[in-house]
């Protein structure tokens, strides 16, 4: 659910476990008995996971909360801070509500997602794109807590933000949706997620470039924002299938479906391979490099001293003399 976070306080927190008043039948979020330490720090309401990752179909619709605060006796301070705060693929983009938030009342506030509507940390404004490759990766969505230097307790409700549905839902169409012709190896209602098969690769004043899948020919597909290959085959392992897996040896890079062997140690069937792991030595042979106890050799071929038998031979093991 909904919880707080202070991005630059350290050491003890400003509130303790009581303060923080959970309602989950409303879905109501509650500070109380706040002192003036809490008020002069930044504090912002964080939204959960739902609220996150790519948000790129919210864009032209609404972030919707109820807010609500009391004060202490005495005279009101209001104070001028960021309703909301998005964070994402490397920006933070600041929001102010044209009206403020007045005391002992439910304020109703409505957040736009529309670039004329924010600003970055040094007042500039923001153009479409950069708001829309915010909200591609979102991060952080976060919703003030002080809007005055004499509030005793501030709650939020009612949290909604707008997503599009392929599904008919009465709300009417989203008229400021994209949903663009994708060139080959891009996907995505503004073309901003890598396909099936490409990975991103870094660059440009956008998100990157989506390009081929680099994994040997040992997989089909990739993760789209790590590059990293899914499902290896051919018994590789690694990020780009470049490895062969724990019991064979070669090279995955060749790209052929055999490029990885069972290690010979001496034979390649598991009853008769005395060791687990073998490596390319530098004359380009097979070497075993965990062999089990009795066995020894390049291949674990021979008994080691104190053993006798020839696992060269079938149903052959080296047992302890005597």
């Amino acid at each position: 659910g909904v919880n707080l976070t202070v991005p630059s306080h350290q050491g003890i927190p400003p509130l303790s476990s009581n303060q923080l008043q959970i309602d989950p039948s409303e879905e109501e979020f509650q500070l109380v008995d706040l002192s003036r330490r809490f008020l002069s720090i930044d504090s912002f309401w964080t939204l959960p996971r739902q609220f996150l990752g790519n948000k790129v179909d919210s864009y032209g619709g609404s972030l919707t909360f109820k807010i609500w605060y009391g004060l202490t006796r005495g005279l009101s301070e209001p104070v001028k801070k960021p309703d909301v705060i998005l964070v994402g693929n490397g920006r933070k983009l600041i929001y102010r509500i044209q009206t403020s938030t007045q005391p002992s009342i439910v304020n109703q506030r409505r957040v736009q997602f529309t670039e004329e509507h924010w600003h970055h940390e040094s007042g500039a404004p923001v153009t479409r794109e950069e708001l829309l490759m915010t909200l591609q990766n979102l991060e952080g969505l976060m919703i003030q807590t002080v809007y005055d230097n004499k509030m005793a307790s501030v709650g939020i409700a009612d949290i909604v933000m707008d997503t599009t549905s392929v599904e008919y839902t009465q709300l009417g169409p989203a008229v400021g949706v994209e949903e663009c012709r994708c060139p080959g190896g891009y996907v995505g209602l503004s073309c901003d997620v890598c396909a099936s098969q490409f990975e991103r690769v870094p660059g440009g004043p956008f998100l990157g470039t989506c390009s081929g899948c680099n994994c040997n020919g040992h997989a089909s597909s990739c993760d789209p924002v790590s590059g990293y290959c899914l499902n290896c085959l051919h018994n590789t392992e690694g990020p780009q299938c470049n490895k062969c897996k724990a019991g064979y040896f070669g090279d995955p890079t060749r790209g052929t479906p055999g490029a990885c062997r069972p290690c010979p140690c001496p034979h390649t069937d598991t009853e008769r391979r005395f060791s687990d792991t073998c490596f390319v030595d530098v004359d380009g042979q097979p070497t075993c490099d965990s062999c089990a106890i009795g066995y020894t050799g390049r291949r674990c071929e021979r008994c080691a001293d104190g053993y006798s038998g020839n696992p060269m031979q079938i149903g052959q093991r080296c047992k302890p003399d005597g």
